[in-house]
């Protein structure tokens, strides 16, 4: 299976994910709440920048990797 996350990176524009846009990163899949609720547990991606006074972001890798590390193949049929 071509590696959905590595796909999604390739076409970010930017090294880094704003929080209020991973939604956008992911195609609608989690939420900024999602993370930031992650993040407040201790179970968000290993790195997070804070931009400004508000501002939090994270490496596009870093996302990749905390998304990789969350997700299942639950139907391959349609692989190719």
């Amino acid at each position: 299976m071509k590696d959905i996350f590595e796909e999604m990176a390739a076409r970010w524009p930017s090294a880094i994910v704003e929080r209020s846009k991973l939604s956008e990163f992911t195609g609608g899949a989690i939420a900024p709440g999602t993370i930031a609720n992650a993040d407040s547990q201790g179970r968000g991606p290993a790195v997070r920048l804070k931009i400004g006074n508000r501002r939090v972001a994270y490496p596009v890798s870093a996302v990749v990797e905390w998304l990789k590390a969350r997700a299942t193949v639950i139907d391959t049929k349609y692989e190719r």
